[in-house]
């Protein structure tokens, strides 16, 4: 069995004193494949320097619901250069998050349609990170299905019911 962990938040500041430790251990537990998660508004170098430092390790860079705020046309072309490094695999997270609204609404709104769209136009699959916000979060995905424009990817974050799910 192959053992693929599809995100990893191994580059937090809080692994900066066991970083390589928390590493060997994935390798020795049996994660043959990782991807390192980095926020484009934050910190997403460190993902793409763990991918280049570690022949197991692969990159996604995206801004995440929480810093939706921050997104603009700078950072957009950033996250393009970053998905053309050899070792990029995803664009994310992204999505919606209410439960904090550390973003406002309109803003994770605009800023998910951006990156979905951004997805598409690179041919990268998603990471998705959608909490309290499933009815408005599926409407949106049906829509975009409906007309091809929903890029491929995963759920990584759900805290939604067994049948919206399904």
């Amino acid at each position: 069995m192959v053992l693929f962990d599809t995100h990893t938040h191994i580059n937090d500041e809080r692994f900066d004193a066991d970083r390589s430790e928390v590493i060997e251990n994935m390798q020795r537990a049996g994660v043959q494949l990782a991807v390192v998660v980095g926020d484009a508004a934050a910190q997403p170098e460190s993902a793409f320097a763990l991918a280049d430092a570690y022949p197991f390790l692969y990159a996604a860079a995206g801004v995440h619901p929480h810093d939706a705020i921050q997104y603009n046309d700078a950072i957009q072309a950033q996250i393009e250069t970053w998905m053309a490094h050899p070792k990029a695999v995803a664009l994310g997270e992204i999505g919606l998050d209410y439960h904090y609204d550390f973003s406002p609404r309109e803003a994770q709104r605009e800023v998910f349609e951006r990156q979905l769209d951004l997805a598409l136009e690179l041919d990268m699959p998603v990471q998705l990170h959608i909490r309290e916000a499933h009815g408005e979060a599926m409407e949106l995905m049906r829509r975009r299905h409906a007309s091809g424009t929903l890029p491929r990817g995963i759920m990584h974050c759900f805290s939604g019911s067994w049948e919206l799910a399904k």
